[in-house]
């Protein structure tokens, strides 16, 4: 069976990115299947049926994520606004400017959502 490196290389920089114990359930479920489920269960410090019921968990979110709402996309896009007004290279003009439109995205959502993004 042939593998794509590219793809698994995208999918192990994914994975690496998660926390201690989801990293191990997954790389133990897709890339060492043949290291048997009590020893990692005991890395893990938990049960083999904690093991395979947070691989259960873990796949369900893989396959259906959690739906993003209007609150999620406006506060991504303030979070985004002021990464943008952090670069260095910006010219002090550039950077009020950001800060400008940053703000006035901020003015909306606290009146629409009643929470600071």
């Amino acid at each position: 069976m042939a593998v794509d490196t590219l793809a698994a290389m995208a999918v192990e920089r994914a994975v690496a990115q998660l926390p201690h114990k989801q990293r191990t359930v997954l790389r133990w479920a897709y890339v060492w299947p043949a290291l048997h489920v009590n020893a990692e269960a005991r890395e893990l410090g938990c049960s083999g049926d904690g093991l395979v019921a947070l691989l259960a968990f873990l796949s369900y979110i893989v396959w259906f994520p959690p739906k993003k709402t209007a609150i999620d996309y406006d506060r991504d896009a303030i979070t985004l606004c002021w990464q943008e007004y952090k670069r260095k290279s910006l010219d002090p003009n550039t950077k009020r400017l950001i800060a400008k439109l940053c703000e006035d995205r901020e003015s909306p959502f606290l009146k629409t959502y009643n929470a600071k993004p």
